[in-house]
Parts: structure tokens; C-alpha cells; sequence
């Protein structure tokens, strides 16, 4: 399951890059809508949403990127085609990972990009990769 979570995570990672004019440089976090959904499989979502609560993107200057899952960093690299974003994952896991995503909302989200059985696996739910806003810091007391 885990590495199931780190590929579709990687997959959403890459949709964040989308475009070359897009300033997808950051840190990004996952979200699970499942609106879509019957019912009886919307556990499936909250079963995902948590396990994927621990899984973040970072996007960095000179098309370096790291997908940290469950503590464990796994480095690559991606490119920017188009309205495409295309991740390479080194290390164990990285046959298993998304590799393409649709970048959305000028680079603010990120779509995997899903092959037809991938898409019914999914039972209605999507995924996205979120951009993640800093916190202000709080004044000193």
C-alpha cells in the first residue's frame, strides 16, 4: 500500500511542475476528493486522505524534485511539457510511481494522469497535488 500511495503521490508531484512558465517551485501536499464517490467506497477515500497526510512533494530549482513518504525521501528529477509535468524517481520504488500529472490552476494543482484501469481502480475518488501555503509566523511573546 505504501508504495502505492508514494506513486500516485509522485504522480500528483509532477502535475504541480506542469508548464515552464509555471512557477511550480515549493513544497506541495496531497488531497483526496471523493465527491465523486458512492457511499460505501468513501472509506476507501479517508483510508487514503490519512495515509496520504504523509506524503509531501518539493519542487526545486533545476529540475530536481523529492517526494518524502512516510519519513523516507526518494529523489529525481522532472520536466515541463506543455501543460504536462513528467517525473523520474531514482531508488527502489520508482517503477511504481506516477509519472505524469496535468497541471492545473496555473501550477496551484496538480492531476495525475491516470490509464483507464487506474482510473476505475479509483472508484470516482481524484487526487490532487496541492500547493502548500506557509504559515505566518506568530509574533514572539
Amino acid at each position: 500500500m505504501a508504495k502505492v500511495v508514494v506513486a500516485f503521490a509522485a504522480v500528483v508531484a509532477c502535475l504541480v511542475i506542469g508548464c515552464s512558465k509555471v512557477d511550480v517551485i515549493g513544497k506541495y501536499r496531497m488531497e483526496v476528493d471523493s465527491s465523486a464517490m458512492k457511499d460505501e467506497d468513501k472509506a476507501q477515500a479517508e483510508f487514503a486522505s490519512a495515509m496520504l497526510s504523509m506524503v509531501t512533494f518539493e519542487f526545486k530549482p533545476e529540475s530536481k524534485c523529492v517526494v518524502t513518504a512516510m519519513g523516507q525521501p526518494i529523489e529525481g528529477t522532472y520536466s515541463i511539457e506543455g501543460g504536462t509535468l513528467t517525473m523520474k524517481m531514482t531508488g527502489d520504488t520508482a517503477d511504481n510511481m506516477p509519472k505524469s500529472f496535468k497541471i492545473l490552476d496555473g501550477g496551484k494543482r496538480l492531476e495525475p494522469v491516470l490509464t483507464e484501469k487506474e482510473a476505475t481502480d479509483m472508484r470516482g475518488m481524484k487526487l490532487y497535488l496541492v500547493r502548500a501555503t506557509e504559515e505566518p509566523e506568530k509574533p514572539a511573546k
